[in-house]
């Protein structure tokens, strides 16, 4: 027997009353503006081809590490996931089977994020009404690819539907940024920023660290072999990346301990300070600093014989004249003309 899928409206908000209220007022507050993403987790491909997702299996379980990983831990093996294996050994190729095996063990996900993010996208995506269970299997599967199918849910119209204003995603400075390039050229209004990443050349743990470190030099013309030159090939490439309107910064860091009691670090990096909220959207408010007229009555005969000088050539009587308010109106509030600072730090 099926179930009702019902997402109660307040099941991300705190549990206590007052806190709750004031949740939902802020939430209420913002929950119609643009979003804009500094990390998601997507593929610029998507939106360079533009081309339909495959199925729901293809879409919301291989390429979901929390999905496949939390199934993993329960004893599914991957290889019955369909997720590839690194020494090219046979997986499970038939994605509906592949997607039975996940609604018959969705009830594992209870009370985790990622099953409150997939019921989200079930019924706020997708239109769906019943609970996943390996009932509701095949309808899951098949209602999902449908609407897959359509141009409603090709990856620009969900950018668009969403109402995603910036959305950044990650590439490694050996990465040509053909899709950004593609996405840039193709007059498509979405903006899809890409953002520096050099995990795989600044970890030495990383996989073919050390061709990676011979790529790099050879992508920039910077001899990697040295400190200078490798520092260089960062500049390098982050130009590029910028060109192509990343907004990230990099640091780099060198931990060496020569012998056991010490141990000299160096760090080398680029430094983005985006204006605060408040600093550029703070409403109007009124201020009444205090001040002080060196050229006063009370003031002025205390002053030096420079500075009593350009009182009085400032249009003040000799000897000062009254201050009638120590206190001036201040008008204070937001800017949102404001720009980021930028500058390195070393």
């Amino acid at each position: 027997m099926t179930k009702p899928l019902i997402l109660h409206a307040e099941r991300l908000m705190p549990a206590n009353a007052d806190v709750r209220a004031i949740a939902i007022r802020l939430y209420r507050s913002v929950k119609d503006l643009p979003i804009v993403s500094p990390h998601g987790h997507t593929d610029p491909a998507w939106f360079a081809n533009n081309q339909p997702f495959g199925n729901a299996t293809e879409l919301l379980i291989k390429p979901d590490h929390y999905v496949f990983r939390m199934l993993f831990s329960q004893g599914i093996s991957l290889e019955a996931l369909g997720i590839a294996s690194q020494d090219g050994s046979l997986v499970e190729s038939d994605d509906r089977k592949i997607w039975h095996i996940f609604a018959r063990h969705y009830y594992l996900f209870a009370g985790t994020p990622s099953r409150l993010w997939l019921d989200h996208v079930f019924v706020e995506v997708f239109g769906i009404k019943v609970q996943l269970s390996e009932e509701t299997a095949d309808y899951y599967f098949d209602h999902i690819n449908q609407l897959l199918a359509t141009e409603a849910f090709l990856p620009r119209s969900l950018f668009e539907r969403f109402n995603i204003e910036y959305l950044a995603t990650t590439e490694s400075p050996l990465d040509d940024l053909r899709h950004h390039q593609a996405i840039r050229a193709s007059g498509w209004r979405g903006k899809v920023l890409t953002a520096y990443r050099p995990d795989n050349v600044i970890d030495p743990e990383y996989e073919n660290f050390s061709a990676n470190i011979q790529t790099f030099g050879q992508l920039t013309g910077c001899d990697t072999s040295t400190w200078g030159g490798y520092l260089e090939a960062h500049r390098v490439r982050r130009k590029f990346f910028a060109s192509m309107g990343a907004p990230s910064t990099v640091e780099i860091g060198v931990r060496w301990r020569p012998i056991d009691d010490v141990l000299v670090r160096f760090t080398s990096g680029e430094t983005f300070v985006a204006p605060a909220v408040g600093t550029l959207y703070a409403g109007a408010g009124e201020s009444f600093p205090s001040l002080t007229d060196p050229c006063n009555t009370v003031n002025f005969p205390l002053q030096s014989a420079a500075t009593q000088s350009n009182c009085v050539a400032g249009g003040v009587p000799a000897g000062g004249a009254p201050q009638l308010d120590s206190q001036l109106r201040e008008l204070r509030g937001g800017n949102p003309l404001l720009k980021p600072e930028e500058g390195e730090n070393m």
